[in-house]
């Protein structure tokens, strides 16, 4: 699901762009919801330290009366949600080349119509779509005389002893000479976290994190370390992405 983020300080169009955004995602049957409207910069930044590790879109103008514009606000958002979607929203085209310094998705002129935003929109779960199709991918894994095709999903969690590294599977177990930091490296940015210096978890595959110990539990019963010094920040990742 995509979560739209609004922010405008003319109430009036937040309000147009939310009636707006809600048609199009019901006319169009769209996985989307409105999570948040603000005419304040601060409280969008600080809802997106709140709700990093879902998947937002913020729209947001350029021109704010205090000390902190639209640009400014997308770059504390991108230090907070990499991932996040960024619409810019402004009556002066010029403004269009800072585009490029948030990695905007897309610069939006006012007066806004509903042709306008109902494109925008769809571009945006289009793209979204597409991600989500390559966010999966398979990973050659050698073992001995064989070389394995994991999908990265089917992993739980993959454990460091001595020079083996040992990928812990839905369908099994798989013993490989690789190092932690390079299989990091392939898939980290599929939704794993290195919560120990020798494990690297699945964070869909967590059962649940043991508050009083450094352990978290996988769904395939396992028990995995946690690294103290992770461990605050693990939660934080896991309270997010419920």
């Amino acid at each position: 699901m995509l979560e739209f983020i609004l922010c405008d300080d003319v109430e009036k169009h937040n309000s147009y762009l939310k009636k707006a955004i809600e048609k199009v995602l019901e006319n169009k049957q769209l996985n989307g919801v409105i999570s948040y409207v603000s005419q304040e910069p601060k409280d969008v930044l600080n809802y997106s330290k709140r709700n990093r590790c879902k998947s937002n879109v913020y729209i947001l103008d350029i021109d704010f009366p205090g000390e902190m514009n639209g640009v400014e606000l997308a770059e504390k958002i991108r230090e907070n949600d990499v991932l996040a979607y960024i619409i810019f929203v402004s009556g002066h085209q010029e403004y269009s080349l800072l585009c490029y310094k948030v990695k905007a998705f897309d610069f939006l002129l006012k007066p806004l119509t509903f042709k306008i935003i109902d494109r925008c929109i769809a571009n945006v779960f289009d793209d979204y779509n597409k991600i989500k199709k390559i966010s999966n991918p398979i990973i050659p894994v050698k073992s001995g005389s064989k070389i394995h095709t994991v999908n990265v999903k089917d992993i739980i969690y993959v454990e460091k002893y001595n020079s083996i590294a040992i990928f812990h599977t839905l369908n099994g177990v798989i013993r490989t000479y690789a190092s932690l930091d390079d299989i990091q490296q392939q898939i980290g940015d599929h939704g794993f976290y290195r919560c120990h210096k020798s494990f690297l978890v699945n964070l869909s595959q967590i059962e649940y994190i043991s508050i009083s110990q450094n352990y978290l539990f996988m769904k395939n019963k396992k028990k995995v370390m946690v690294s103290r010094s992770q461990k605050k920040e693990l939660i934080e990742i896991v309270e997010c992405r419920i």
